[in-house]
């Protein structure tokens, strides 16, 4: 799906109705948000949550980029290539030690994030939360970032060291994405079947910014295609609902979750 000039794509701003559900599931489900990650490398600056420029100027990889020759074609390469991205755009802020000037310099950051010894990108399960947060924080260490804080919000596990709060809220996520701030969602796609809602899928977005209950952020799925592409979630608070599936942490409550009706 990527080349060479995905740095240069056109970006677009996609409206709510046509965000999430008609590029990924094609099918009537739900967006609920589980967990909201935030690296700060540089507590000086504390400005606005929405900003034109980091939204034009952070790079928007597609997982499953031919040229970048991903494992698997990149399918569970959604978390590490969030990350890439976010991590790519502090470099040309010089908030981070290493630079990413040419698009293999970004495949490269990619299949180093997914080692075990950092995200740990499993092939069936992709990236976790606790292994986003440990391992993201062993990757900047590694690399001499000594003014980092990792910050996590939301019910899935992580180190206490990690954990901000327990749900995610509107709040959270616009003030944790303001100034050189990066933001992730890890969010799951739930499907109506009577009285409850059923996991059908999970994925990792990276936030660009925030504005008037709306959150901007790219997504890596390959059916975005190949312009880069920004979405406009509309988020609230969700009704409480049994959220069933097979997955570790279900059945569970919605209550003091964030969902985005597609």
């Amino acid at each position: 799906m990527g080349h060479a000039t995905y740095f240069k794509k056109k970006t677009t701003v996609a409206e709510p109705t046509s965000a999430i559900r008609s590029r990924l599931m094609r099918i009537t489900t739900q967006t609920i948000i589980f967990s909201a990650i935030v690296a700060h490398l540089c507590f000086a600056d504390e400005s606005t949550s929405y900003d034109s420029k980091k939204i034009s100027e952070t790079p928007d990889l597609v997982q499953s980029c031919e040229a970048a020759d991903f494992q698997n074609n990149g399918a569970d390469y959604c978390c590490p290539v969030a990350v890439s991205d976010s991590l790519v755009w502090l470099s040309k802020k010089k908030l981070f030690p290493r630079p990413y000037r040419k698009p293999e310099d970004q495949y490269s950051l990619v299949k180093e994030l997914t080692r075990e010894k950092y995200l740990n990108t499993d092939k069936h399960e992709g990236t976790i939360v606790y292994s986003l947060t440990t391992g993201l924080q062993t990757f900047l260490n590694d690399r001499g970032v000594t003014n980092s804080a990792i910050k996590h919000s939301g019910w899935r596990p992580c180190k206490a060291e990690y954990q901000d709060q327990q749900d995610v809220t509107l709040e959270w996520i616009e003030n944790h994405i303001k100034g050189t701030r990066v933001e992730w969602l890890n969010i799951g796609w739930y499907r109506q079947e009577g009285k409850v809602l059923r996991r059908v899928g999970g994925h990792w977005l990276a936030v660009v910014g925030y504005h008037n209950k709306t959150c901007y952020a790219l997504d890596p799925s390959p059916r975005n295609g190949e312009k880069k592409v920004v979405h406009k979630l509309s988020i609230s608070p969700t009704v409480t609902r049994d959220l069933r599936g097979d997955y570790k942490g279900l059945p569970a409550t919605s209550e003091g979750m964030l969902e985005h009706f597609k």
